[in-house]
């Protein structure tokens, strides 16, 4: 997960198994899903990208949830 602008975050997801459904969602540092970002099998590139001009200043979870496995990535939003 890194910032690729000002207001633009990238997830790049590396997955051994290319058929496996995935999801990719944003949380509030409460558990609350703010957005989901992508559901489904990957996408070719396995970059997603997300706007954070939509979200409130605070720390957020970005969550990759497979079949066998969970992932997550902390980030701040401060303008």
């Amino acid at each position: 997960l890194w910032m690729s602008s000002e207001d633009k975050f990238v997830v790049k997801v590396n997955l051994k198994d290319k058929d496996s459904e995935i999801r990719l969602s944003v949380f509030n540092i409460l558990g609350k899903e703010v957005f989901e970002i992508h559901n489904g099998k990957p996408i070719n590139g396995n970059e997603y990208e997300f706007l954070s001009s939509n979200l409130p200043n605070g720390i957020y979870l970005c969550i990759l949830t497979g079949r066998n496995f969970r992932d997550a990535a902390k980030f701040i939003v401060s303008r």
